[in-house]
């Protein structure tokens, strides 16, 4: 997993854990008060019965806000683990090219030579390293000679 996505899980994951005690306990709450509702209307303590109602319509709203949070983060999850399989599907496509990537390079190792190979290897990295737009002046020769094999192994086909 790359560190974009590593972060993007750590945060939906510390998003859940933030909303999970506290829901369980609205939940344990929710249901002692009903107990006690249940409890004050045998005993016909009216007064006592609605001070639970006021506090279980709390709990409910709070409950349901929480539940919302919670219904968010779970979208956000569904969303991530889309992206995952979505980026895992592409990197089982471009398995299918690995070979032929492999046997590519190695017919450019023999025809240009494992020298100019390495010098050919090292300007395209250091010009993806550097964002540059093109290649050092010293490094267009080997890249000339990267074309002029490629063509070769084109035409070959």
């Amino acid at each position: 997993m790359n560190t974009k996505n590593f972060k993007s899980f750590n945060k939906l994951k510390y998003e859940y854990l933030e909303f999970k005690e506290p829901l369980k306990q609205r939940l344990i709450s929710q249901k002692e008060l009903t107990e006690m509702i249940v409890n004050y209307m045998n005993n016909n303590d009216w007064k006592m019965l609605k001070n639970c109602l006021v506090t279980l319509n709390d709990n409910t709203i709070k409950l349901s806000n929480l539940m919302d949070k919670q219904d968010k983060v779970f979208e956000a999850i569904l969303k991530f683990l889309e992206k995952i399989i979505m980026d895992r599907m592409c990197l089982d496509t471009l398995s299918v090219y690995r070979n032929y990537i492999i046997n590519l390079i190695e017919e450019l190792e023999v025809k240009l030579g494992i020298l100019i190979w390495i010098r050919v290897r090292n300007a395209i990295h250091k010009k993806r390293k550097n964002n540059r737009n093109d290649f050092e002046k010293e490094e267009l020769k080997f890249i000339k000679k990267l074309e002029k094999t490629l063509k070769d192994i084109y035409y070959d086909c």
